[in-house]
């Protein structure tokens, strides 16, 4: 199994999650969770450009997507940013972003190509 490694930069407000090689929907859903009991930022950026996500279905995506539901007023005004240069993985990361802005949660989501076009939007000033 693959992992995912955390850095945070709390004077950017910004964590940032690394994904390596194979990874499961269970364990995304327990890094949202623990995210949300540790210190929230306002802005995530998920790099997926290393991973490989070939076993996810779509609904385990679903799952994932609807993970941060009850927890997401933390975050109100914030957004989360996923990097996916691999076709098959931008699908499944434009997917998500559907299913996360389709529940009205209090921050945005976007799925980009490149880190450099990730943090321009995160760190874009409001």
């Amino acid at each position: 199994m693959g992992n995912i490694q955390k850095q945070v930069d709390s004077q950017k407000d910004l964590t940032v999650y690394t994904v390596l090689g194979k990874i499961s929907a269970g364990q995304v859903r327990r890094v949202i969770l623990k995210f949300y009991e540790d210190d929230v930022t306002l802005k995530v950026l998920w790099d997926l450009s290393k991973s490989d996500v070939s076993s996810l279905t779509a609904s385990e995506i679903q799952g994932v997507a609807f993970t941060s539901r009850k927890s997401a007023g933390k975050r109100k005004g914030g957004k989360t940013a996923i990097v996916a240069s691999e076709n098959l993985t931008f699908g499944l990361t434009r997917m998500y972003e559907l299913l996360t802005n389709a529940q009205d949660l209090p921050f945005e989501t976007q799925a980009f190509r490149t880190t450099e076009e990730a943090y321009q939007w995160l760190l874009e000033p409001e």
